[in-house]
C-alpha cells in the first residue's frame, strides 16, 4: 500500500504491509534461536525456549541491552531507511537530514510490569519533525499483545502525563481525554510496519499468548527541528522524574 500522507496526518498513524522480506524475518528468528542458546548456556540450563531462558537469566538486563542493536535489527532498520528514500517519504514529510535510532521490544507471555498505559512517546523527543516506526516481528493482536491507537489524538499536541501509581515508573494520560476518539487495536503479521506520530495517544496490550512478542521500534527525527523548545523542556522534566522513580524502585 502506498504511503498516504493525508491519512497519516489525519489519523496519526499509517500501516504499510509487506515491507519486510520473509528472508529477513527468517533471519531474525534464527538470530533469536542463537541468542536463546547463548542465554541457556549462561544459565547452565537446557532450555530451548527464549521466554524461559531470558526470564530466568541473572543477566537479563545485560542481554536485553545487547539485543537492541544486533546485526539483523540494524539490517531491517537500514531496509526501512532505503524504502523511505526510494519512495520519497522523507520528501513528503519535509525532512532535511533524518536521524535514525532503533530498538528491540520484547514482551514475554503474561508479563505486565513493562506495559505502558495511555501515553505519548516523549522520551526520545528532540525534533518536532519526528515519526516512529513499529515493526512486529511476530503476530500482534489482542491475544498476542499489541498497541491500541486513538485515531487523531495527535492533533491535541503534547499532553503532560501524571504519575498516578507510585509503584509504576510510567506516567499516564487521563483516559477521559480520549473518550471521544475511536481506537484501533493493531492486528498484524510480520512484514508490516506502522508509521505513527509520537504524539498520538496509545497504550500497550498484554501478551496473553504462550509465545514471546518481538517488535522493532525505530525513531526517525529531522536534524532541522522547528517548534517550541519549552514543550521539549517539559518532556525532559518528565523523563528525569521517570528516571528518578525507576532508580528509587530498584534501590
Amino acid at each position: 500500500m502506498k504511503f498516504n500522507i493525508k491519512k497519516f496526518k489525519r489519523d496519526g498513524y499509517f500501516i504499510i504491509k509487506n515491507i519486510i522480506k520473509p528472508s529477513k524475518i527468517k533471519k531474525f528468528n534464527q538470530e533469536i534461536s542463537q541468542i536463546t542458546k547463548i542465554i541457556s548456556k549462561e544459565n547452565k540450563s537446557s532450555s530451548k525456549k527464549f521466554a524461559e531462558a531470558f526470564e530466568n537469566s541473572k543477566k537479563r538486563s545485560i542481554f536485553y541491552n545487547l539485543m537492541q542493536n544486533t546485526k539483523i535489527v540494524r539490517e531491517i532498520t537500514n531496509d526501512i531507511n532505503f524504502y523511505f528514500e526510494k519512495n520519497k517519504i522523507y520528501n513528503l514529510l519535509n525532512f532535511k537530514i533524518p536521524s535514525i535510532t532503533n530498538a528491540l521490544i520484547i514482551s514475554l507471555p503474561g508479563e505486565t510490569k513493562n506495559l505502558n498505559p495511555l501515553h505519548q512517546d516523549i522520551y526520545n523527543f528532540f525534533s518536532f519533525n519526528f515519526f516512529k516506526i513499529w515493526i512486529p516481528m511476530t503476530k500482534v493482536d489482542e491475544k498476542h499483545g499489541s498497541m491500541e491507537m486513538f485515531k487523531g489524538s495527535n492533533a491535541l499536541g503534547y499532553i503532560k502525563p501524571k504519575f498516578i501509581n507510585k509503584y509504576c515508573t510510567y506516567p499516564e494520560i487521563d483516559k477521559k481525554i480520549v473518550k471521544n476518539y475511536k481506537s484501533e487495536i493493531l492486528k498484524l503479521h510480520p512484514g508490516s510496519v506502522v508509521l505513527f506520530d509520537p504524539l498520538i495517544i496509545h497504550r500497550s496490550l498484554k501478551n496473553k499468548s504462550n509465545k514471546v512478542r518481538f517488535n522493532i521500534g525505530i525513531d526517525i527525527q529531522d536534524i532541522k527541528s522547528t517548534g517550541d523548545q519549552s514543550v521539549i523542556d517539559q518532556m525532559i522534566k518528565v523523563r528525569k522524574e521517570r528516571k528518578s522513580r525507576r532508580e528509587a524502585l530498584i534501590s
